[in-house]
């Protein structure tokens, strides 16, 4: 997995006071479990990406843009591996679809209070 990803998932830990122990726990597993995982040493699959979104209380595709204060450009993806590339589109196609529902339910909230 790329290490943007993992960088972002420790500053976002550090930044709420989460040790690694911490997370291994909330996730069940042993601390150097955890650690492999923010060092790239263990593949971080959808469903552990999941848990630590939801431990961290913050969405999947925010973790991907966390560090906003770093410019990310074509250097920094020349040494993205397709499948890291893969899982950032799935989590923005997530992510516009979830927008997209959110705009359709808003949307006839405003039709039914508009024709009343």
């Amino acid at each position: 997995m790329s290490d943007i990803l993992t960088k972002s998932i420790r500053k976002i830990r550090e930044s709420k006071g989460y040790s690694q122990e911490y997370m291994a726990q909330e996730m069940n597993l042993s601390q150097r479990a955890y650690s492999k995982i923010e060092n790239c040493e263990t593949k971080l699959d959808w469903e552990k990406l999941k848990i630590i979104s939801k431990i961290l209380e913050i969405e999947i595709g925010d973790l991907i843009n966390y560090d906003k204060n770093s410019k990310i450009n074509h250097h920094d993806f020349k040494h993205t591996s397709s499948s890291d590339l893969a899982v950032f589109i799935s989590l923005y196609e997530d992510r516009i679809l979830r927008i997209e529902k959110e705009m359709d339910f808003l949307r006839e909230i405003v039709l039914n209070n508009t024709q009343h």
